[in-house]
């Protein structure tokens, strides 16, 4: 009798997951919105032959096909396209070109300090991949060594004080 359930739960699973992936939502940081725009101009030939879903236009916007026909959409101002995501997003949190996030490629998987914020913040990377950025808790710096936040006092330059007079 557990079975079916099982598989009704998976058939369930798996029916939101083809929902999910079939629907178009445009998730932005905060309150941020997008401008979604009908085809126009040249841009209406984007969709011709191409499967339904969604594609990169460039940095700043990326478009959607539906049974041949193109909406196009462009991130504000301060914001960019994730390729990996879809989506509008903050720099930081997209791989260059596009974006200032970290390069990971090349490097173990860990923790590593932003110094560009003084190592109040670190950012984690599996896989040659960058997946976001921690910040620390009140007071506390990350300590490369340690792959964690502790006390500047503790912690040896440039992202702590340990051993400075």
């Amino acid at each position: 009798m557990k079975v079916p359930v099982v598989i009704l739960t998976l058939g369930i699973f798996f029916s939101c997951i083809f929902a999910r992936s079939t629907s178009f939502t445009t998730r932005l940081p905060e309150q941020n919105q997008a401008t979604v725009s009908p085809e126009k101009g040249n841009q209406s030939t984007l969709c011709i032959n191409k499967q339904n879903g969604l594609y990169i236009g460039g940095c700043r916007w990326f478009y959607r096909c539906k049974d041949g026909k193109t909406v196009n959409i462009t991130c504000p101002h301060d914001l960019v396209v994730n390729k990996l995501q879809m989506y509008c997003d903050y720099l930081d949190k997209v791989d260059p070109p596009c974006g200032t996030a970290p390069n990971c490629t090349g490097l173990w998987d860990g923790n590593y300090p932003d110094y560009s914020r003084s190592c109040k913040f670190y950012y984690s990377c599996s896989r040659d991949k960058f997946h976001g950025y921690v910040k620390c808790p009140a007071s506390l710096f990350f300590d490369p060594t340690k792959e964690a936040c502790d006390w500047p006092n503790l912690i040896a330059p440039p992202c702590g004080t340990k051993g400075v007079k």
